[in-house]
């Protein structure tokens, strides 16, 4: 796991309208559309909104019809509301009496536990199409939260959200339990991360969200000379970076970036290109190697073994875990989908301070090249 994939402890997370390789830094503080609930949170803040593109497949390879904004406040289940906000994909209003409608339902991806898809109610207290819910039951654990939304002008689409509950920056860091490790479960995980680090290449498509109504999506990649006989490299390109938060009541937020950056190293050579397709010599970036990648789970507790799920229509075994703070990471609360039949992961979900995180790894061990952005100057190191 490279780098960009966890924050200092010392470091909050706020957003840049450019991102190089490591942190991407999001403004903190909740953004919203509806009321705070009323109770005061025993966290760091007192709301979460995440957005996530709605879409009719898988988010990594589909594009996004509009944007989802799901808004939760309350500290514990049994006292949660939520409320989802429609805008289009660059976050400005749709037609508020324009035949939109959201339905919620959600799964407990430890128990299998299920809350039926139904629908929201609508408010007319807003200038973009906005649903309410009370709390529809969700208990403890990891859930995924599908909102769907049927639209005036096509089929239904809809957006994924991965929380876990109680949410540690709403209720506290010591608020989400911590069971005793289950063996066969803790048995499942070390398999998969010694077999991630013995990967040779792998791509990630990446969701991140700082909680404050912001959206970052990203392709990354690594290779290295077992895969393909060429320099170890790196790749990182911006799909997609906005904030929505509302600052001034009435006032747009700014335009989301999309293609805007990407990032390359081969070797001991790097480049950059930007929005404009303007591409530079850069430093190269410094990325954790794969084979260091078990490193950022280390000393993992409360293993527990989950559902079985498919991502991508292959069948992987879910497993939580927390990993306390380390000297150079916060401590964070992961789910992985580990395959079934290979032992790869082929997902996870991340919560930490202000950082909600999803990964959908592919083409592991697979022989591609990274190459250098079009117009770059020619590598001048040797193929290794």
């Amino acid at each position: 796991m490279p780098a960009s994939s966890f924050l200092p402890k010392s470091t909050p997370f706020r957003m840049t309208a450019v991102v190089a390789i490591v942190v991407i830094l999001i403004l903190a503080g909740a953004g919203g559309y509806a009321l705070l609930h009323k109770e005061t949170p025993k966290g760091h803040i007192d709301q979460i909104t995440l957005a996530a593109p709605a879409t009719s497949g898988s988010p990594e390879t589909t594009d996004g019809v509009l944007i989802s904004h799901l808004m939760m406040t309350g500290t514990k289940p049994g006292k949660m509301d939520f409320t989802v906000s429609l805008t289009d994909m660059k976050g400005r209003p749709l037609p508020i009496n324009g035949g939109y409608g959201v339905q919620l339902g959600a799964i407990n991806l430890n128990s299998g536990d299920s809350i039926d898809a139904h629908d929201m109610n609508a408010t007319d207290a807003a200038t973009t199409p906005t649903f309410t819910a009370g709390d529809p039951g969700l208990g403890d654990g990891w859930w995924r939260v599908t909102t769907i939304v049927s639209r005036p002008d096509g089929a239904p689409v809809s957006a994924d959200f991965y929380l876990m509950l109680p949410d540690p920056n709403l209720a506290g860091f010591d608020a989400p339990s911590a069971p005793q490790n289950d063996a066969e479960a803790e048995a499942a995980l070390n398999e998969a991360l010694t077999q991630m680090s013995q990967w040779t290449s792998v791509r990630w498509w990446e969701w991140l969200s700082g909680g404050n109504d912001s959206l970052i999506m990203a392709r990354l990649a690594v290779t290295t000379p077992d895969a393909n006989g060429q320099p170890p490299s790196f790749e990182n390109d911006m799909l997609f970076a906005g904030g929505f938060e509302r600052k001034d009541t009435g006032a747009p937020p700014p335009a989301p970036q999309t293609d805007h950056y990407s990032a390359v190293t081969i070797g001991d050579q790097g480049w950059s290109r930007n929005a404009d397709g303007e591409v530079k010599e850069m430093s190269p970036i410094q990325y954790l190697p794969i084979s260091r990648y078990p490193e950022t789970y280390a000393g993992a507790t409360a293993i527990q073994s989950g559902i079985e799920d498919e991502v991508d229509g292959r069948l992987a075994k879910i497993v939580t875990f927390h990993v306390p703070t380390q000297p150079s990471q916060s401590e964070a609360w992961f789910a992985f989908w580990i395959d079934s039949e290979s032992g790869d992961i082929l997902k996870l979900a991340m919560i930490a301070n202000n950082h909600y995180m999803v990964w959908v790894y592919s083409d592991m061990n697979d022989d591609f090249v990274i190459q250098p952005p079009e117009g770059a100057s020619p590598i001048a190191t040797p193929i290794a």
